[in-house]
């Protein structure tokens, strides 16, 4: 079974669901497709999540492990607005020192640079930066629509306020 669900041209994902010998006792093979929307990282992401919901499920042989997952994909895409932003955001991320650890972290001699998504049904992130006696704090917020700014969908690339800085 393949299947696609889009929320605008930049939230698309496209799976295949396999059904294996013995289901509904053994579960669903989810796999995502990697394409220019999807990138690697958010590819095992979600294949992960969502082969673990098939698990769980077929553990009681449910005939609705197809619903489930869809369910699940659905309120993903719907409600992550850093989804047409991933990669974008690895990218932030991998700019810091031990970005293995969340939040983010870049150790100065006193001070620490942090990077920390607030919420990811609301695209906001709070980024701190320090570099010996400046500070910078804000917090970013992606608009709904991104990256689409056309007047069309009032979108915006992203607002940022800051919240503190020495910064001249």
């Amino acid at each position: 079974l393949i299947a696609t669900y889009e929320r605008s041209p930049y939230t698309r994902i496209k799976m295949t669901l396999s059904f294996p010998d013995g289901y509904p006792s053994h579960p669903l093979i989810v796999n995502i497709d990697q394409d220019a929307v999807v990138p690697p990282g958010l590819k095992k992401k979600l294949e992960k999540d969502l082969n673990e919901l098939s698990s769980e499920k077929s553990k009681d042989a449910h005939y609705d492990q197809v619903r489930s997952v869809w369910e699940r994909l659905v309120s993903f895409v719907d409600s992550n607005l850093f989804f047409p932003c991933w990669r974008e955001l690895k990218k932030c991320v991998d700019l810091l020192p031990n970005s293995n650890s969340a939040p983010a972290k870049i150790t100065t001699k006193t001070k620490q640079s942090t990077l920390s998504i607030i919420s990811e049904s609301k695209g906001k992130i709070k980024l701190t930066l320090h570099n010996e006696a400046y500070h910078y704090k804000c917090t970013i917020t992606v608009d709904p629509a991104y990256p689409d700014h056309s007047p069309a969908t009032g979108g915006k690339s992203c607002l940022i306020r800051v919240q503190d800085t020495n910064f001249p």
